[in-house]
């Protein structure tokens, strides 16, 4: 518990510093919904597939045409249950640095980071799962007005553990913050 508060309190203060670069381009604020799979490799076996899906929260800036930052939250997921083990997540929190490619009325993106996973295996005595590791995804962002914007991407975070391999994909709305 006092893991998830502090890395809160981190993804609370990044948003607080990226404040001054807000004002510089376009800071914006989004909500969204993600699938991802949390592959299992047992040795012996077949690899196990947790199919799992979370809410997501973004906050974010442009700080020129090409480049930004973000940071995501991901939390309050439906876990999955297979041959009797329950997979829960707990929170996804990624810092993320954005390289865009502005075409007309869309954005495609890629973006590169550092994430912080827990998940919670309830079968086996509330074991948790807690690893960080770097965070690859692309996307585009359609724009729909000025303000509004929709978005879809997929992300893999290439975490420091050898047995799971985590990948989502994701779609929401972004509100441009002027």
């Amino acid at each position: 518990m006092n893991k998830i508060i502090a890395k809160s309190g981190i993804f609370g203060l990044l948003i607080l510093m990226t404040a001054g670069a807000y004002a510089v381009e376009e800071p914006y604020f989004g909500f969204g919904y993600s699938i991802f799979t949390l592959e299992a490799d047992v040795p012996g076996s077949d690899n196990i597939d947790f199919d799992m899906d979370s809410f997501r929260l973004t906050t974010g800036t442009t700080v020129a045409q090409n480049f930004g930052f973000e940071t995501r939250l991901i939390f309050q997921g439906n876990g999955d249950t297979i041959s009797g083990i329950t997979l829960e997540p707990e929170y996804i929190i990624s810092f993320l640095a954005n390289f865009n490619y502005p075409a007309g009325p869309m954005t495609l993106f890629l973006n590169a980071g550092y994430s912080f996973v827990e998940f919670e295996i309830d079968s086996i005595e509330n074991l948790t799962f807690d690893e960080e590791g770097v965070s690859v995804g692309a996307g585009v962002d359609f724009n729909i007005s000025n303000n509004l914007s929709i978005y879809a991407d997929a992300t893999s975070y290439l975490i420091s553990h050898d047995t799971f391999d985590i990948n989502s994909i994701s779609a929401g709305i972004r509100l441009l913050i002027h």
